[in-house]
């Protein structure tokens, strides 16, 4: 009996799909060799000049193999785990099945910001704060969830005669897994393995409530009652100066476990230190109120400073090295000192202005997904 073709109304609305998925990205590819300032589609004129630009620059090129380095780590765990999970949950009986798919898949259903305040303090104990392979393996706990989901659906399209066949003519179980199982599905397996790629990448705006650049107003200490005791709370009241993502009201109050009040101390490692009048860019997660309600306390504040010389403001990390470049962002505040220590010159930072317009790029980017 022949077999029936898709309909033509299917291949029509599956036409659209793709369409719809691909052209920002087709968009986006095009507006790279673009010869303009700004963006406009399509342009009028084409150029190399954005990628010269970008290879040219050390600080873009450091960047770049930090982060890429930081993902190949998490692609390569989370997907050998999430295969080797994938296919245990497949053609196992276990009686846990359910119970070990929805620990695995915690991290997507965990909000992010919990999961991150977990790592930092593992990390911290651990002292393993500003480890490449270790930033990597962090990421690889959020991608694994994805990796699972993917070759999950891969994998129970594997008929398991074939798998029966090959144990049959003397194949052990691992050369029947790395023989017959992963030929059949490795469409699947490199679909996970871009996807846990993928997943590593810009964290920070994405991540963030609100953004804003902001001035210090006043900063107190206080005792408060909490859930394990009397805690000390530093409140930071700031003036919104300009609001990048989320509400911007005239003023914000932020609270951070640890302070002085006093002759008593509770020191909280690697939180940032406010003082009033001092300029910062934000990014702030949830309602302000958390144990630090920034995203990750080493990467969600960036001190603004004026440069005497030519009285241009200029970005600042947490540990007082200048910010080279926006990507910069994703690299260790350690790895960051050994970078910058070469080149330790403020003017040579990223502006205010520049900053401000690579965050609200990433976040028309997001958009466009």
């Amino acid at each position: 009996m022949p077999e029936r073709g898709a309909s033509p109304g299917l291949s029509t609305y599956v036409a659209l799909a793709c369409l719809v998925l691909l052209a920002p990205i087709v968009i986006v590819c095009v507006l790279s060799f673009s010869g303009e300032g700004y963006l406009r589609f399509p342009p009028s004129s084409f150029s190399l000049k954005w990628f010269d630009i970008f290879f040219g620059d050390t600080r873009w090129r450091q960047s770049l193999v930090s982060s890429t380095l930081i993902a190949l780590v998490a692609c390569v765990i989370a997907t050998t785990i999430g295969c080797l999970a994938a296919y245990a949950l497949v053609r196992g009986e276990m009686r846990a099945k359910k119970f070990v798919l929805s620990l695995m898949l915690a991290p997507i259903i965990v909000p992010t910001v919990i999961t991150a305040i977990a790592m930092y303090f593992l990390t911290a104990k651990m002292g393993l704060v500003g480890n490449m392979l270790w930033i990597g393996f962090c990421h690889a706990v959020v991608a694994l969830p994805i990796v699972l989901l993917i070759l999950l659906a891969a994998l129970q399209g594997v008929d398991v005669n074939l798998e029966r066949a090959a144990l049959s003519l003397g194949a052990s179980r691992s050369r029947v897994f790395f023989k017959v199982v992963v030929p059949i599905a490795l469409p699947g397996v490199m679909s996970a393995a871009l996807f846990a790629f993928l997943a590593s990448f810009d964290e920070l705006v994405s991540e963030a409530t609100t953004i804003s650049r902001v001035q210090v107003v006043t900063v107190t200490c206080q005792w408060d009652e909490g859930a394990a005791g009397r805690v000390i709370h530093t409140y930071v009241d700031c003036q919104i100066l300009r609001g990048l993502k989320g509400p911007a009201p005239a003023m914000v109050r932020l609270r951070f476990l640890g302070g002085q009040v006093g002759d008593s101390a509770m020191e909280i490692p690697d939180m940032p230190v406010f003082r009033a009048g001092e300029k910062w860019i934000l990014f702030v997660t949830g309602n302000g109120n958390s144990m630090c309600p920034l995203v990750g306390a080493m990467h969600g504040c960036y001190r603004l400073v004026t440069d005497t010389a030519s009285g241009t403001e200029h970005v600042l990390r947490n540990n007082l090295q200048p910010l080279m470049a926006a990507q910069d962002v994703q690299v260790s505040l350690d790895a960051e000192s050994r970078i910058a220590r070469a080149e330790n010159v403020l003017s040579r930072a990223l502006t205010t202005e520049q900053f401000e317009e690579a965050i609200i790029h990433q976040l028309d980017a997001n958009k466009s997904r």
